[in-house]
């Protein structure tokens, strides 16, 4: 649709890949024991690692003496108590971009030569993700070597292990990153969108009907007003201005209308023109304190209705209307009240220099037809556009074709 129609997205969350391969060797394998703290009652944990000479452990883990649940077959399946005996584990970590089945044989071979002793349990902790194939060779000489059981802690794994609620706090010292904090941040988020939207609704009527209500629009940054003289092009970029907000629709946005066109729509209601040389809704789109219509302008605009009325048939006149929007987001003070210069609703925003207050590359075109109050509404492509103007009102091109243009050029 050649008209930027509006694509309302939801703000995702997304993190990137955990690069655990620009750790230092001996800081992945810190992560990794203190990933493995909370995985078995150890009586005791080293870091054998550090010491120069590990004989292929990076991490010598011994678990119990403890107690473990288990059901009892006997007793109804009632749980019981079982103490566990002391075990071995040793944990291995390689910082390694990739480790296939030939070399998950040769750290088995190196951490468990024969003759040593064999350890209960082994984890093999990586930066790299293992294949299928990798796996079943890692099994294999688990068994082949009568480890009772054994672990991959690949790349996957390990993100799992961070990103679970229990271990945010390693998430934020070995990456800076906390997702408590981020669910915080996005709670207050929303409950400040709420309290917006409550806001808005009390002012200016529920998300199910139509508002039309004038509403002052301010920069929230722009500390002259209400001076307009004091900004530098306020004729041309506005700091503040009135504009007709029309509803709550798409949701979490307020929907305005910036300019209006006289328009046709054939009798089946499926095709459409428009006379874009006149915008007809400055009336609905007050810039405060700019010089009123120019007498060419209103001859203009009087041409423009005339024609209008005299060639379009009563039942085929519409309007083309040019929505943009504005995000709950965006809005940062509600003020319902106004002032002196200008009585209220004011509705403070972050404006941006390509937009203004409404949302850049955000618009939603309308042509509206019918009378009161059942509006009927089309919706414009430039696939249904039909030429049934003539050239002596030449289309121009909608608005926001001509901002495509122009971002194109810069």
């Amino acid at each position: 649709m050649f008209f930027g129609e509006a694509k309302i997205s939801k703000t995702t969350r997304t993190l990137n890949p955990l690069h655990f391969e620009d750790f230092e060797p001996h800081r992945f394998e810190d992560m990794v024991r203190q990933l493995a703290y909370d995985f078995r009652p150890w009586k005791s944990i080293e870091a054998t690692g550090r010491l120069g000479a590990d004989e292929g452990m990076d991490v010598r883990a011994v678990e119990g003496p403890g107690e473990i649940e288990r059901a009892d077959e006997d007793e109804n399946d009632d749980i019981v108590q079982e103490p566990t005996p002391v075990r071995l584990w040793i944990i291995q970590c390689k910082r390694e971009k990739a480790i296939g089945p030939a070399k998950v044989r040769q750290i088995l071979k190196d951490s468990l030569p024969a003759g040593s002793a064999v350890p209960y349990g082994f984890i093999l902790a990586a930066a790299c993700d293992f294949s299928k194939k990798a796996r079943d060779v890692f099994h294999q000489e688990l068994r082949g070597r009568s480890v009772q059981e054994g672990h991959l802690w690949g790349k996957a794994e390990l993100e799992d292990m961070l990103f679970s609620p229990k271990y945010d706090h390693l998430l934020f010292a070995y990456f800076n990153i906390s997702l408590q904090i981020r669910r915080r941040s996005l709670r207050a988020e929303l409950h400040s969108r709420f309290a917006i939207k409550r806001k808005l609704i009390k002012i200016f009527g529920g998300v199910d009907r139509k508002l039309f209500k004038t509403v002052l629009l301010r920069n929230a940054r722009e500390e002259r007003y209400p001076y307009w003289k004091e900004v530098p092009d306020f004729q041309t970029r506005p700091a503040w201005l009135y504009a007709t907000c029309i509803g709550h629709d798409p949701p979490d946005h307020l929907s305005f209308i910036v300019q209006g066109f006289f328009a046709y729509v054939d009798d089946e209601h499926q095709k459409w023109d428009a006379l874009f040389g006149y915008n007809h809704e400055k009336v609905r789109v007050i810039r405060s304190y700019l010089p009123d219509e120019s007498e060419q302008e209103k001859q203009k605009g009087d041409e423009y209705i005339r024609y209008w009325n005299d060639r379009v048939p009563e039942e085929n006149r519409a309007n083309f209307l040019d929505i943009r929007l504005i995000s709950y987001d965006r809005i940062l003070v509600v003020d319902e009240f106004g002032d002196r210069y200008n009585e209220g609703p004011h509705l403070l925003v972050e404006f941006t220099p390509e937009s203004g207050p409404f949302e850049p590359n955000l618009r939603s075109p309308d042509v509206e037809y019918g009378d009161l109050p059942f509006r009927r509404h089309l919706r414009p492509t430039e696939e249904n556009r039909i030429s049934f103007f003539p050239k002596e009102f030449p289309k121009s091109r909608p608005p926001a074709i001509a901002e495509e243009k122009a971002e194109k050029m810069e």
